[in-house]
């Protein structure tokens, strides 16, 4: 299966999903380190899904960080989703 990952079409499906457009945020800085700052900050945010790489390189540098030394900074649960899983797998797991 492919698909376009571009933000209209993100935008979009998760529109169509939720009935909410959703929000964006664009931030300098290390990632792992916004990212954390955009948890504490907006208390709204309360499970953080990462996806997995399916390439077999190994995780990506937010799947590394956040179930390695930073694992203990979430204030919110973790959900990594095994980039091998099509949108029908993910839909029957969601």
């Amino acid at each position: 299966v492919s698909r376009d990952w571009s933000s209209d079409v993100c935008s979009s499906d998760l529109q169509s999903m939720t009935g909410q457009p959703p929000i964006v945020h664009i931030r300098e800085g290390k990632s792992r380190d916004e990212l954390l700052k955009l948890i504490a900050e907006d208390r709204s945010i309360s499970v953080l899904v990462l996806g997995s790489s399916k390439s077999g390189e190994g995780p990506g540098p937010l799947v590394s960080a956040f179930t390695g030394k930073s694992a203990g900074l979430l204030r919110i649960p973790l959900t990594i989703v095994p980039g091998v899983l099509s949108e029908a797998e993910i839909d029957a797991i969601s």
